[in-house]
Parts: structure tokens; sequence; C-alpha cells
């Protein structure tokens, strides 16, 4: 027996594993010891609900009598039936027919009175010793339903025309009118005795049996566009037709689409109270209602497709109370009354059974499983789509495989599907070919990025002013260290890596004292470490000031030299000399730094030396007195107008030349 848990419903399989023939098979093909029955924990723990709950090939259809003793299903191949006595759990008869029969309705509470729908348009009654009797029906039936009250049978097919035999008068009486083009099901309210009729193109009506006409009409799109209208939509598209109906008290009924939609109404409203969808796009086969234990307490609804069974929740109608999947598709499905049993006729050799301990007890005769689960409850059980990927409908399109949907390959679960794993990395490899590329480049990236953060580790802690600053000088001896371990020089980088400080002691104050912080907004800055030029503007600015500057400059030089001690009458050579030390000068002035001024080498005397021992000392004192107030008056205009390191070094060197050599002609002509 296999446990699942689905939703937090543990559900027990009780007919999982092989039948009792098969194991006799095996057993006669064992050839050691080692491979015994005895041996064999399946074996072991087999499980055989009812003896002989099989058929050859599969089974159709199957009901529990209105007493709850006796199980009757249908089967082929070939075309028969078995009867199951429950307290006995075993079969009570076997009887073989000349067609499959479709449905199955008890006549009386026990096995004695039933009757068969075949798929060849004939009813078989049986009786206790056998075939009673067996009649045509004009059209193919495809439902029928036996009203109690009146004895009549009704049989509904492809017709517009619901068939009424009386069995009580024992022939056809005037049929149920519709306006269907065909019958898929027919339901009665045991209550009220109201009959509800659902056919194709989504019509719904009911009728009176008591006048045998139609008391009401309904369209089933165009009550659940009223409340939603997407789903209506979807009802359209997949096929509007009705496949199952079912009351579920007095007031309550559940409608079931050819879309695979499930739809809750109140009798009393023109629109459903819920609608949900299975999400396989299968018809749905069956709806029932089962009822809880204890007062008040609304009955849970179960609606059925080939795939699923799906239980919906009593007191929250839109919730999903489990969902119980089936290894072969499911053709009918019954419920025990008053208990956790589900019983199922499916495309398979053995019909198969589920117990749910959350719904309600074990049956009676079958009182020991709940020991069993309680057992089973201690070990380990199995988890539900382990193997699977969850994907949604959009994606499925995107992909170009919703053919996929109502497949084995596919398992609807909330508002999308499980997948297996395999089969999503093929859709996705064709789908998407390039996903793996994209894959790999992003993982080559993520190591890069690792291996380049390794490679530079910001260990130290940065200060708070000039924090730029200290980055780089950490990274360029971060640097340093990794050219030390590349040359070989080992322990000459551990020592380089093994220093705390950031920075010289000498300079600590620059990276603490907020005066200190370099503004890298300004435009020297973007100079000096954005490698950069001038914009145009900034060139013509610059032209405007350096003109203006280098006159000033200029003014200071000539003061100087006519405050200076050259006469009229001064030799050649004088002047040469002179000369050739101004334009030593003038090199030395072109090759300074920027930021220092021109005046800063004009500062001293500009002339050639001259012997002043021969004056008097009242001359001396006056030409001393002269070069003072000279260099006064330059350094003041060097402090007030000086603009080169404002403006940088390239526009002293293109605009002072031009000055300076000027006035080494003026010396020259001298």
């Amino acid at each position: 027996m296999k446990v699942s848990s689905i939703n937090g419903v543990k559900i027990y399989h009780c007919s999982a594993g092989k039948t009792l023939p098969q194991w006799f098979d095996k057993a006669k093909t064992v050839k050691s010891r080692k491979e015994s029955l005895r041996k064999d924990e399946a074996y072991r723990r087999r499980i055989e609900l009812i003896q002989d709950f099989h058929y050859p090939t599969a089974a159709n259809t199957l009901k529990v009598s209105p007493n709850g003793e006796f199980l009757l299903t249908c089967g082929t191949y070939k075309p028969q039936m078995k009867m199951f006595e429950l307290s006995q759990l075993a079969m009570k008869f076997e009887r073989h027919m000349d067609a499959q029969g479709m449905r199955i309705e008890f006549l009386g509470e026990d096995y004695r009175k039933f009757v068969v729908l075949r798929d060849d348009r004939f009813l078989e009654f049986h009786a206790q010793f056998g075939l009673h009797h067996k009649c045509r029906v004009p059209k193919f039936g495809r439902d029928m339903k036996y009203l109690r009250s009146s004895c009549d049978l009704l049989i509904g097919g492809a017709s517009s025309e619901v068939y009424r035999l009386n069995l009580f008068q024992g022939e056809f009486v005037s049929p149920l009118a519709s306006s269907l083009k065909g019958v898929n099901a027919i339901a009665e309210n045991p209550i009220h005795g109201l009959i509800a009729i659902a056919g194709e193109k989504g019509g719904f009506e009911c009728f009176d049996p008591r006048t045998a006409k139609r008391v009401a009409f309904m369209r089933v799109p165009d009550s659940l566009s009223r409340l939603d209208a997407r789903a209506a939509a979807e009802v359209m598209e997949g096929g509007p037709g009705v496949s199952a109906v079912e009351f579920g008290g007095d007031l309550s009924m559940g409608i079931g689409t050819d879309s695979g939609h499930v739809m809750l109404y109140d009798l009393r409203a023109p629109a459903p109270i819920v609608c949900r969808d299975h999400r396989y796009g299968l018809p749905i086969k069956r709806i029932l209602f089962q009822e809880q234990p204890g007062k008040g307490k609304k009955p849970r609804m179960v609606s059925v497709d080939s795939k699923v069974i799906k239980i919906w929740n009593g007191e929250d109608p839109g919730k999903l109370f489990t969902t119980v999947e089936s290894p072969a598709p499911i053709n009918d499905v019954c419920l025990y009354r008053s208990s956790g049993m589900v019983l199922a006729a499916c495309e398979d050799h053995r019909m198969h059974a589920w117990y749910i301990p959350q719904m309600g007890p074990a049956p009676k005769w079958c009182h020991y499983l709940d020991s069993l689960t309680e057992e089973l409850e201690e070990s380990t059980k199995t988890t539900m789509y382990e193997d699977y990927k969850f994907v949604t409908r959009k994606q499925l399109e995107a992909w170009g495989v919703q053919d996929l949907i109502g497949t084995d390959a596919l398992r609807a679960y909330m508002h999308g599907f499980f997948i297996d794993v395999k089969l999503y990395r093929k859709i996705q490899s064709v789908a998407d070919p390039y996903a793996y590329e994209r894959y790999y480049q992003q993982q080559l990236r993520k190591k890069v990025e690792e291996s380049r953060a390794s490679r530079i580790s910001m260990k130290a802690k940065l200060p708070k002013v000039n924090k730029n600053l200290a980055r780089a000088i950490l990274t360029q001896r971060e640097r340093k260290r990794t050219r030390m371990e590349e040359n070989g020089d080992a322990a000459q980088a551990q020592e380089e890596g093994d220093e705390e400080e950031i920075i010289d002691q000498r300079f600590k104050a620059m990276f603490e004292d907020e005066n200190f912080q370099i503004d890298e907004e300004s435009k020297e800055y973007a100079r000096l470490y954005n490698n950069r030029g001038p914009t145009r503007r900034e060139q013509e600015d610059d032209e405007e000031d350096d003109d203006s500057d280098a006159d000033l400059r200029v003014a200071a030089y000539d003061r100087t030299m006519d405050q200076g001690d050259f006469d009229d009458d001064e030799d050649e050579a004088s002047s040469v000399t002179a000369a050739e030390e101004y334009g030593l000068r003038e090199t030395r002035m072109m090759d300074t730094p920027s930021g220092y001024s021109a005046t800063h080498l004009l500062d001293k005397k500009a002339t050639a030396p001259e012997d002043e021992t021969a004056l008097s000392l009242e001359e001396r004192l006056k030409r001393q007195a002269q070069r003072k107030a000279a260099a006064n008056q330059a350094e003041k205009d060097a402090q007030n107008y000086s603009s080169v390191g404002k403006f940088g070094q390239y526009s002293e060197r293109r605009h002072i030349s031009k000055r300076l050599v000027a006035a080494k002609r003026k010396i020259m002509s001298r």
C-alpha cells in the first residue's frame, strides 16, 4: 500500500502492487531461495482489498448498492459484469454480456434487481437468477436515471428527447421534450425530486417529474460570464457542452463542462457561486457529493476527469481539499457513503481503491485499514512531484508545447502544471538553445570577478579625510607586492604586505585634518589627475589673463632694469654678459614647475655684476636702497597679479616667453 500526501492530506492507495495471480506467476519462475516470495518485502506487505477485483483489460463503470453491501462493476474484454459482496471481500457472481456496459442502476436495495445500459442501444434487466429481460432504446444512450417515486427509467442520449420507460406499466411513455441536441447527463434531487438535464452547446434544463414539463432553462457560458468572463471564454473555447451534473442537497448543484471547468450553483441564483478549472482541458466525467460527519456541515464536492479526482472543501467550495491521481485513465468513480473510501474504474486490468482518513473512517467491511494507516504514519511517506518542475500555462504557450496539456507529461497543480525535469530540460534546450551559453558566460564572469577580488584585497581601514588618495596609495603598494612575488622576492613582499600603516607618519595630518581635504571638483585637480586638456572657453580666458599677467611681469622687469646701474655708455661686453645671464635665467624660469611666477626669478638684481669698490659710500647706499625697493615692488606685483599657478604651465610657456624675449632685445639694444 502506497502512501502519498497532497495538500497536507494523506492518501493510501489500497490497490497498488501486483495482483495475486501475478504473484503466483512470479513464484513459478523463482530459481533460488534468495528470490523466494517469503523474502520479498512487497509481497509480505501486500494488501488485497477485494478478491478478483480486476478485469482482463479494463473496467467501464461501477456502483454501490443502496444498502451499501454490494458493489456492481462492468468491464471488458470479454464484456462482463461482476457483483462483489463487500462483507465477504469477494466476488458473488460473474455474468457475461453481448456488449459493454456503460451505466448501472439498482432497482432495489440489493443485488436482486438492477439494469445495465449497453453501448449498442440495449437495456439489460437482471434478477437474482440472471438476465430477466432485454429491450432496445430508439437512440444510443449516454446516461440513465431511475426515479423511485414514479418507477420511471430515464434514458438520455444522442437525441433531444429523454426517453421514459415505466417499469410498473412495462412500456415507454411520453418522453421529456428538451431543446438540447443531445443529453449527456441526468440527475435527480433526492429531496424535492427536481430533474436536471445537461447536454450539448452548454444547455441546462430542469423538469418537474409530476407534469413532465420544463420549468427552467439556462446556458452555462452565459451564466458563468456574470461571475468570471475569462472563465466563460475558456469554456466556449474548450467546448461549451455540459458533461456532468449532480445535486448536493436541496438547493446546491454541481455542473461539469467539456473544457474541464467545475461550477457550484445555488438554484436560487442565476450565476454560479464558484468556478474552478481542472487545467487539463479534459471533459468532466462525474460529479459527486460526499456527506461530512457532523451536523450543519456542507457536503464536499468531488469532480472527476480521466486523469485526476479533485475533492473540494465543503465549507469553502473554492478551496481544494486534495487531489487523487490515478495511474491509468479514469472511466468512472463512486464513493462509499459516510467513509473515506474512493473506488474507481480505470483503463487498467485492476480497479483502484484509495482510502483518505481525513474524509471519513474506513468502511465496516474493511475496518482494519484504520489500524494499518496508524502503523504507516510512523514510517516515511513518499513525496509527490519529487523529480518534477513547476511551469505555468504561459510558459507552455511561449515554448509552443501547449499540446501536452491533458497528456501524461503534465500534472495539473494550482495555477500551473508539474512536468518531468528531463522533459523540461529538453524543451528548454529546443526553445532557448543559447540559455546554456548565457549561463556559462555568467559563471565565467563571476569567476573572473572572484579572482580579481582575491588579487587586490583592501584589508586596511581607510581614513575619513582624503579617502581616495589613501586607497590609491594602498593599491599601489599591493601592486608593488604582487610584482615582488612575481619576481621571486617573496620575503620582501611579505614584509611589504605586513605593514599596517597606509602612509608615512610624517604626513599623518594630511589624512586627519579636514583642512587638508583635496577638492576633487576644482579645475586644478581635474587638469592634473583626469588627463584632459582645457576647454575652448577656458583657453580663451587663459589667453586674456595670461596677456595681462605677462604685461605686469614685463613692467616689473623693466622697472627693475630702469632702477639698475646700466648706463648708456656701458660697453657691449657687459651688455652681452647681462643678456647671456638673463637668457640663462629665462631658461631656468621656463623649466620651473607650475605655480612659480616669473618675478620669483627677478627678485634679485638682474644686471651684470659690477665692481662697486670705486664708488663712494653714499653712492653705494643709494644703489642698495634702489635695488631693495625694486625687489619689494616686483614681489608685490607677483603676489597681486601672478596667475601661472592658477592656469598651468602651458600658458606661461606660450605667452610669457614672448615678453621676456622682447625684454632681452631691449637690453641688447642698449
